[in-house]
């Protein structure tokens, strides 16, 4: 399947990157192309700094900023996105930067990701304690550990420690 995805999308980029050269002529498409990587990379720097920001102040309150890191993986998805000539990837890019469809689409991600999560799909490691109320940055159902698992300990101690280089 991802294979098709990448097989296929490229070729109707590049067919509608044809089309709109036909019609308005090569020069306004490539000035199209260059003006919304252009414009994408102004955005995304803006958008990622607001981002960081509210990082920053959700950590500094000593609470996960999980929305912020989500929001910030779709900044970095939409500057690639935007960089990447096509009519359709600006698109998609540009939902990626418009706040109210980017906290839509990082809704859908953290469900996306607890769900994988939950079937086993995709391991977390984290070295957060989460309290006994069942609190996590996925919600009260989200265990990333398993219910019955218990985390591994490991010794690391060189068997002899005069093995080990100084310098």
């Amino acid at each position: 399947m991802l294979f098709l995805v990448y097989l296929v999308f490229p070729i109707i980029e590049i067919y509608l990157l044809f089309k709109a050269s036909s019609s308005l002529g090569f020069f306004p498409v490539l000035a199209i192309v260059v003006f919304t990587a252009w414009l994408g990379a102004r955005l995304v720097k803006s958008q990622g700094l607001v981002v960081l920001h509210q990082f920053q102040q959700k950590m500094s309150q000593g609470h996960l900023p999980q929305k912020e890191v989500l929001e910030g993986l779709l900044i970095l998805l939409a500057g690639v996105l935007l960089i990447a000539p096509g009519f359709i990837t600006d698109c998609i890019g540009i939902l990626c930067l418009i706040p109210f469809t980017r906290k839509f689409m990082s809704m859908l991600l953290a469900r996306w990701i607890e769900r994988k999560v939950q079937q086993g799909r995709l391991k977390v490691y984290t070295n957060v304690s989460y309290s006994s109320s069942g609190g996590s940055p996925f919600g009260k159902s989200f265990d990333p550990f398993g219910q019955n698992s218990k985390p591994e300990i490991r010794d690391v101690t060189p068997e002899n420690p005069q093995q080990l280089d100084t310098h």
